[in-house]
């Protein structure tokens, strides 16, 4: 076989091979419209899908310049706590059970029937229902269990407006979870103590919070609900849960009645690791501290004169994510890019390398 037959035999490869291509890309452009656009552009899914990532070197005057961002929040945002942990709390409350399961059901006229019957009847302010809604202060296990059992087959024995007036705590926390204005709103109308907390602390304004439930947390405020309460382990405030959440309508409600932007493991940080722009520039105009530590970290084997504190700023989590325009915001409200982190001593600077 001369050269001649080895190139037509090369072509006609080529050519079949280009075929079999053009076949498989009109296959997975009827199954994906937007495949023929991708070929096109050079980009695959797979790319668009790639996380945050550092390009080149850094430069203290123009940062931002070397960071690919992606203003998209990520899938595993971080919260204060998660959907499962709350609901199972919630359900560890005196009628919880029943309430959980019947309030979101109640809308339209149905809504307005409960409504009807719940003016009708008296608010049960009880002061043994009260405490029981902690169940963490029984005596042991067996007698909290004994508690909750017979709490929730009384409270599945009511109709639903008894329900709300016998066990106004539980249902204020589980509308505020659910973002059920209407039932919250009567609640407190009527007197459900607005104070009320879960297991863990969580009120009623922690929980329509981290459900950016804006009017739940008017009404809330408006009842006097405090917005700078702690959790039971004094980790989050409303403000936190709002942040993470990425509604800048609640926190910026929250802000004007007083919440504290500046505390430990600072709201600014939540709001910068969930990739909320809007949060990050309300809570900065607030007076939030861009360089505000979120982790301390002393030398185990230090002696008390040589110990240091490394310290973790919101700069270094913004560097971190590739949050471009959280990190101008923050080198624009004063951010050190200096500040070291752990005993690797790193600085933004470093970070973005």
């Amino acid at each position: 076989m001369n050269d001649d037959d080895d190139d037509d035999a090369e072509k006609q490869q080529n050519k079949d091979e280009g075929k079999k291509q053009h076949k498989d890309d009109a296959g997975k452009q009827q199954q994906d419209p937007s495949f023929h656009m991708q070929r096109r552009t050079g980009v695959r899914r797979a790319e668009r899908d790639e996380k945050p990532v550092l390009l080149s070197c850094p430069s203290s005057e123009n940062l931002e310049s070397i960071i690919y961002h992606d203003t998209r929040r990520a899938d595993n945002a971080e919260t204060p706590w998660s959907k499962k942990e709350i609901e199972v709390a919630l359900l560890k409350l005196p009628g919880g059970d029943t309430a959980l399961f019947l309030i979101p059901t109640l809308r339209g006229d149905a809504l307005q029937k409960v409504l009807e019957e719940f003016q009708c009847v008296t608010l049960n302010k009880n002061e043994d229902r009260k405490h029981n809604i902690s169940l963490v202060t029984c005596a042991d296990e067996n007698e909290e269990n004994t508690i909750l059992v017979d709490e929730n087959r009384a409270a599945a024995t009511t109709t639903p407006g008894q329900l709300l007036a016998g066990w106004p705590d539980t249902c204020l926390l589980i509308s505020s979870w659910l973002s059920h204005v209407e039932i919250a709103k009567a609640l407190l109308d009527k007197g459900a103590p607005v104070s009320t907390t879960d297991n863990d602390g969580r009120t009623p304004l922690h929980l329509a919070a981290c459900t950016t439930s804006t009017k739940i947390v008017e009404e809330l405020l408006k009842h006097s609900a405090d917005p700078c309460e702690w959790d039971f382990e004094n980790k989050y405030t409303p403000l936190h849960c709002a942040a993470a959440a990425g509604c800048v309508a609640t926190v910026t409600c929250l802000i004007k009645s007083g919440a504290h932007v500046n505390v430990k493991r600072s709201p600014l940080y939540y709001a910068m690791l969930n990739n909320a722009v809007d949060c990050v520039e309300t809570l900065l105009q607030a007076g939030a501290r861009p360089d505000n530590s979120q982790v301390l970290l002393l030398q185990a084997d230090a002696s008390p004169d040589k110990a240091q504190v490394y310290t973790k700023t919101p700069l270094h989590v913004a560097v971190t994510l590739g949050n471009v325009h959280c990190i101008k915001l923050l080198l624009d409200h004063g951010a050190n890019v200096t500040i070291q982190m752990g005993t690797t001593k790193s600085t933004p600077l470093h970070l973005a390398v």
